[in-house]
């Protein structure tokens, strides 16, 4: 049985007439490449869906038959994804016959001309696995973005701590849910910067609006605590914190940073001054 390493860099040749997809297959594992020979379009989606490095593929292969799953398979891959593919053309060339327009539908491909070369065959294939295992190592980047990402939203939920983005140049703000309930909003209710401001208590607005407009001008952490009045009325403490991120021309392009609600220490605190 194959191993998952074998399948995520083997070579799909699919050439049905003649002797391409034997003499490739012989080119390729003299080369140290692992390849299996498909028979039909297909079996060539099968084992593409299996996963695969590349595909060798003849034009004659595609012309006539319904290339519409091969060419479903390839539209749905994953983001991270694009399956590169060499595609044998006649003699001319691509600019010679229809091999061009198949190019277009397939996305990834690289024209070779037969009859070909052994060495070029082995240069296209080491180019093509070598942009593949980049690919794969952006899917590995990605996987590991996605479980930081869930383990700091854990991390948030488990402190009661809400996240917010306040992008610089428009004033767009985005929060999560968490952050909408210190400011007494329901989770689908809408909350842009505008509401942002209206909910800070009018004897703190001065004091707020100055300490981030400093920050979105200098760089500096926005480090503050303030009361902010929810739609029924009441009275609540947050404590609101971000940090400046720049852009490559250095300046501020986005506070991001997190807030939390700090009412009962606050009202223990006036307890406490009584």
């Amino acid at each position: 049985m194959s191993t998952p390493g074998l399948l995520s860099e083997r070579a799909i040749i699919l050439a049905p007439k003649g002797r391409d997809s034997q003499i490739a297959l012989m080119i390729l594992q003299e080369a140290g490449f692992p390849a299996l020979v498909a028979h039909n379009l297909s079996e060539l989606n099968e084992e593409l869906s299996l996963g695969a490095g590349m595909a060798i593929i003849a034009d004659e292969a595609l012309r006539g038959g319904d290339i519409s799953s091969l060419v479903q398979t390839l539209e749905r891959q994953p983001a991270w994804s694009d399956i590169p593919i060499v595609l044998l053309t006649r003699h001319g060339g691509p600019e010679q016959n229809s091999s061009a327009f198949l190019g277009t539908l397939l996305g990834n491909v690289t024209f070779l001309e037969r009859p070909f070369h052994p060495a070029t065959l082995v240069s296209l294939v080491t180019t093509a696995i070598r942009g593949r295992r980049r690919q794969y190592e952006a899917r590995a980047r990605m996987a590991d973005m996605l479980e930081a990402e869930q383990r700091l939203q854990n991390a948030l939920k488990a402190g009661r701590l809400g996240s917010w983005q306040l992008e610089a140049e428009f004033l767009t703000l985005s929060c999560s849910d968490i952050t909408k309930s210190h400011y007494g909003r329901r989770d689908d209710a809408p909350f842009a910067y505008e509401d942002w401001l209206e909910t800070v208590y009018p004897a703190d607005q001065p004091r707020m609006q100055s300490a981030l407009q400093r920050s979105l001008d200098s760089g500096e952490d926005f480090i503050i605590e303030y009361r902010n009045l929810w739609p029924d009325g009441s009275l609540s403490w947050v404590d609101v914190r971000a940090r400046a991120i720049r852009a490559k021309n250095g300046r501020v392009s986005s506070l991001v940073g997190v807030t939390s609600d700090i009412t009962e220490r606050k009202q223990a605190e006036g307890q406490l001054r009584r």
